[in-house]
């Protein structure tokens, strides 16, 4: 059998699965305010979607994706492991934390793509531009 080796790629998938969980998990529940939610998620997805598309090319849009969906799974996991209050309502949350993550993911998604694309041209052009 055949060992696989991991690449920079599966890293980033993992980074942005685990993030996204701690999100769900202990930030959200953690804040008490709108824009307290907002701004904690803010300072940690942007620069995820913004970075992760840079070290993994090949698939650059399923970073951002499995971070807003280990979101969900993290707020599902607190929701059942939570006895303290009841937490009927835990699918709303989820709505809630993805319209919260939206903003964040598409533009930080979006300008990492720009900036993976744009390293990746300019970096095939200096290449074909040497003299050999």
């Amino acid at each position: 059998m055949k060992k696989k080796n991991i690449t920079l790629s599966d890293i980033a998938w993992l980074i942005s699965l685990s993030s996204g969980f701690w999100i769900g998990f202990h930030v959200l529940p953690s804040c008490d305010e709108l824009s307290e939610v907002f701004l904690k998620v803010t300072i940690i997805l942007f620069p995820l979607c913004l970075l992760l598309p840079l070290v993994a090319p090949s698939r650059p849009w399923l970073c951002p994706i499995l971070a807003v969906g280990a979101i969900a799974v993290g707020i599902g996991v607190d929701a059942l492991t939570d006895t303290a209050m009841d937490r009927n309502l835990w699918g709303l949350e989820v709505i809630f934390a993805q319209i919260i993550a939206a903003p964040s993911v598409v533009i930080g998604g979006v300008a990492g793509i720009f900036l993976s694309r744009k390293i990746r041209k300019n970096g095939k052009h200096n290449k074909s531009s040497e003299p050999t």
